[in-house]
């Protein structure tokens, strides 16, 4: 989680360098959604046991290999990446599905106020559906309007925040336990 959240400050600082010396930041977009999904696969491939973590597993590989495809066919290096953002947030939702499924099947073993994983996949599911439904829809208003793809962009933005303080929270926790 640590690295997770090291590389969003990181792509945030040069996402908003960039944007500053009037470069185009949307290839920081397509580095940082396979690194962000790289990471929180990892955290549930490491909670996982069994058929889940092998589903974890072989999402890998089909997600590097969609977002190769993205970058070349669907969204270039110059196009926002929200197909990849899509499939990304797809796969995350239903691993945090999964991992609330498991702990509700184990709720009288363990206290979920000491479960980091539990802060984690709630952060997962409301940033992730967000994410979703925002990058689903930012094409299309794009082509419609700039200032309603701007809205899509705020909700976005509030969302990063919701979850890096998710991560902040998340580490906390896991340090504490």
């Amino acid at each position: 989680m640590l690295g997770l959240a090291v590389w969003g400050i990181i792509s945030e600082c040069m996402s908003s360098y960039t944007a500053n010396k009037g470069i185009t930041n949307y290839w920081i977009s397509h580095i940082f959604v396979i690194l962000e999904y790289c990471f929180l696969a990892a955290a549930y491939y490491y909670t996982f046991a069994g058929r889940l973590k092998k589903v974890v597993l072989y999402s890998l590989p089909v997600f590097l290999a969609f977002s190769v495809l993205n970058l070349f066919i669907f969204n270039t290096i110059e196009g926002i990446n929200s197909y990849g953002r899509v499939l990304e947030s797809v796969f995350l939702i239903v691993f945090a599905i999964a991992y609330f499924n498991k702990r509700f099947l184990l709720l009288d073993k363990q206290s979920l106020e000491h479960d980091p994983m539990f802060l984690l996949s709630a952060g997962v599911i409301f940033y992730f559906a967000g994410n979703v439904t925002a990058y689903s829809l930012f094409e299309q208003l794009l082509k419609e309007s700039y200032d309603l793809a701007r809205i899509c962009l705020v909700f976005v933005f509030l969302t990063n925040i919701f979850f890096y303080c998710v991560q902040a929270l998340v580490i906390y926790r896991a340090a504490r336990s």
